[in-house]
């Protein structure tokens, strides 16, 4: 009876300076983009008030605080007990917190170029 060999580690598997690294700048990136939202959400809520315009009055803020809540729920952790009864930490899954995080300051800056944009 012989004993199984273990299989080969390829390089991607195992971690290394350079790979933590990659990860630590990617984790900031999406930081700096879901705090961006937040920032870029209150300038279209409030600039929407401030031009006294009809449709921006109401959709100036309905966009600000629908970026707000998603912006802010995207660095949401969240502790759920599991069917085992063990708890743990749950956020929402890394591709939606990424379309979040590029979707929000986009959605921004679309509704800030309407709102201040050269057809004004």
């Amino acid at each position: 009876m012989t004993t199984p060999t273990p299989p080969e580690k390829s390089p991607a598997d195992v971690p290394g300076v350079l790979g933590a690294v990659a990860h630590g700048g990617a984790l900031l990136l999406r930081d700096l983009l879901l705090n961006g939202g937040v920032l870029l959400s209150l300038v279209v809520g409030i600039g929407g008030v401030l031009t006294r315009t009809l449709p921006w009055v109401w959709l100036g803020p309905v966009i600000g605080v629908a970026g707000l809540v998603v912006s802010f729920a995207g660095h949401r952790e969240r502790v759920v007990q599991g069917p085992d009864g063990a708890t743990r930490r749950t956020t929402w899954p890394s591709g939606v917190v990424w379309a979040a995080a590029i979707g929000v300051p986009v959605i921004c800056v679309l509704a800030m170029a309407a709102m201040w944009g050269p057809g004004r």
